[in-house]
């Protein structure tokens, strides 16, 4: 007999891409994996509290999973896109699309943990006019240490 061996993951998350589904022209999935060491990875609906507070748009930690838009310019090269007709002190008008992961900590002694994250992104997920984007994607855990940053591949879109 013996003990299965705890993972021995960093406390700060690392994610990694896994795969962008299109559903027909108006939605779409991102799913990437996460590891994460000391597991505190989500946020509880109720953790409305500094450092999680909304604060009016401007406090960054309030959503732990953020997927900015990037789309492929005449140079071929991607960059974020700015929508100057809704300002966001946030994310200096960047479009970004913002998500709270659930709080996913494993109860007992051992909290590390891995699996998967799968964000719905619906309409519109891509602007008109573009043909290819791409998304850059980072988490926080509660200890508000940043992943790493994941790229999706270009993304093809009508």
């Amino acid at each position: 007999s013996g003990c299965i061996k705890a993972p021995d993951y960093p406390d700060t998350p690392s994610i990694a891409f896994e795969s962008f589904t299109k559903y027909g022209t108006d939605s779409a999935a991102v799913v990437f994996t996460f590891k994460d060491g000391n597991g505190d990875i989500g946020i509880d609906a109720g953790d409305t509290q500094p450092p999680f507070n909304y604060g009016g748009g401007t406090n960054i930690y309030y959503y732990d999973c953020l997927l900015e838009y990037l789309y492929k310019t005449s140079d071929g090269s991607y960059k974020p896109f700015y929508d100057a007709g809704a300002p966001n002190p946030l994310f200096n008008d960047t479009i970004y699309f913002p998500y709270r992961v659930p709080n996913v900590t494993p109860a007992g002694k051992e909290k590390a943990l891995s699996g998967k994250i799968q964000v719905m992104l619906h309409s519109p997920y891509y602007y008109p006019g573009h043909t290819s984007i791409e998304f850059n994607i980072y988490i926080f855990d509660r200890a508000l240490h940043k992943s790493n940053v994941i790229t999706t591949p270009p993304i093809q879109v009508p």
